[in-house]
């Protein structure tokens, strides 16, 4: 009785080489495009990077989707992630900056009067009543003598503005911070005296006792 032939013995296989009867196995891929936009999408949570990464991170999503159709849906749940949090992350920065915003230009809206009120009396030398504006830790820091020196300098510097139009341009450099001790502003001025001159002033002001006094005030 004839015995069948022994199966065919092959060679072992070169390394990198797949082996005998694995040919047409599909190779599982990873779906980098998911991975990167989960975490663009996490990075736009940060109110610092003003939702770019959320953005990024929402396309990326996207074409992630597109890429697990074709991967047997490898990486669809990190891309359907990226775009939901990419989306909210969008959302949330626009609306922390938008309070943000609104609440510094709500707060140097009741300073910008006062400044100008103290900017007109120094332009007038009425320097007793523009330090009688100033906090009582200016005051001991400063006697009215050495405010007084201060402002005549300024106007010596920039020349002589008694009685002429003061503008008060209120410059990008605004500065909130609040704390138990109250509210502080730290704003930027470009003072025009009579619009021949300019003069860049940082103002800090303290709101005390339901008003608003001058902390600081330093010509650049």
């Amino acid at each position: 009785m004839n015995q069948p032939p022994p199966p065919p013995v092959y060679p072992p296989p070169p390394p990198g080489a797949p082996a005998p009867g694995a040919m047409g196995m599909a190779i599982p891929q990873k779906n980098g495009i998911a991975i990167a936009a989960l975490i663009c999408s996490l990075a736009g949570l940060l109110p610092c990077f003003f939702g770019i990464p959320g953005l990024v991170g929402f396309i990326l999503g996207v074409v992630g989707m597109s890429r697990a159709s074709r991967a047997g849906g490898k990486g669809r749940g990190m891309a359907l992630a990226g775009i939901i949090i990419g989306i909210a992350g969008i959302i949330f920065v626009v609306v922390f900056w938008l309070f943000i915003y609104g609440a510094a230009s709500g707060v140097v809206v009741e300073v910008d009067p006062v400044a100008e009120k103290y900017f007109k009396l120094i332009s007038e030398e009425k320097y007793d009543e523009a330090y009688d504006m100033t906090s009582t830790a200016y005051q001991g820091m400063h006697t009215r003598e050495q405010f007084a020196k201060h402002c005549r300098k300024i106007n010596s510097d920039y020349g002589d503005y008694q009685g002429k139009e003061v503008n008060v341009l209120r410059g990008s450099g605004v500065h909130v911070e609040t704390s138990a001790a109250g509210t502080t502003i730290t704003i930027k001025y470009l003072v025009d005296f009579n619009k021949k001159k300019e003069v860049c002033r940082t103002v800090v002001f303290k709101k005390s006792g339901g008003t608003w006094v001058i902390e600081g005030d330093n010509v650049e």
